[in-house]
């Protein structure tokens, strides 16, 4: 897999369960959301290679120092603070 670039047919494939949303009804079909069920292994491969690809943009310094979200260690409340401080400077 990790050098063709390819996941097997099978892990493409999920379960879509119609969920009924609470006090809603049953009759409309926009009173329900779907809840896809998808292949365990697939889901695996998947945190392997984010993990992996997170890990080389960090390494490499890849990734802008304003990107915080998805990121270890950051937040996007960073960005908020960074807005205050700039308007607090600005006013004196």
């Amino acid at each position: 897999m990790w050098k063709k670039g390819t996941m097997p047919q099978a892990w493409r494939h999920s379960i879509i369960i119609p969920v009924l949303k609470a006090g809603k009804e049953k009759q409309k079909v926009s009173s329900y959301r779907p809840i896809s069920l998808t292949n365990t292994l697939g889901k695996v491969m998947e945190k392997l290679i984010s993990t992996r690809l997170m890990y080389f943009l960090e390494k490499n310094k890849l990734l802008s120092n304003v990107q915080t979200g998805f990121r270890k260690g950051r937040s996007t409340i960073d960005h908020l603070i960074r807005l205050q401080d700039t308007v607090h400077h600005k006013q004196v």
